[in-house]
């Protein structure tokens, strides 16, 4: 894990990649394309390559990260007040609290998995049928009947 220290404290440094502060928002479309020398359109074609796509996934999955801790720190708080609220008394605010507490699911612990069934036989292939039709017109035929 990175430590932090002078050599590489971001706040005394130039941003090193102009994509990573346009996906945080810390700059325009039209900054961007300034930051990088290009035309709107050359720096709109950016968000198609791999390298961008991938940034931008990973920004968004730490984004969603941080709203999911953010939850977790007050979900007991939030959790205790709708309990309040839901005894209080007969409302129809107290009555959705019930409802909502009725239906909640923290999903303290893992789905287990349903076992798969078997995997279907592999197909035959080509050379396989064509081999099994050699074969069947290559025996003699059973009589038939007494």
């Amino acid at each position: 894990m990175m430590q932090p220290d002078a050599d590489n404290n971001a706040s005394t440094h130039a941003p090193a990649d102009p994509l990573l502060d346009f996906l945080t928002g810390s700059m325009s479309p039209a900054e961007l394309a300034a930051q990088l020398g290009a035309s709107l359109r050359d720096a709109a074609e950016l968000a198609h390559t791999p390298h961008a796509i991938a940034m931008a996934e990973a920004v968004a999955r730490l984004h969603d990260l941080q709203a999911q801790m953010l939850l977790s720190r007050y979900r007991t708080t939030i959790l205790a007040k709708m309990i309040a609220l839901a005894t209080q008394d007969d409302s129809p605010a107290a009555e959705r609290a019930r409802m909502l507490l009725l239906k909640l699911n923290f999903n303290v612990f893992a789905p287990r998995r349903a076992k798969s069934p078997a995997s279907p036989p592999a197909a035959p292939t080509p050379e396989a049928i064509l081999g099994a039709f050699e074969r069947i017109a290559a025996a003699p035929l059973a009589s038939v009947g007494p």
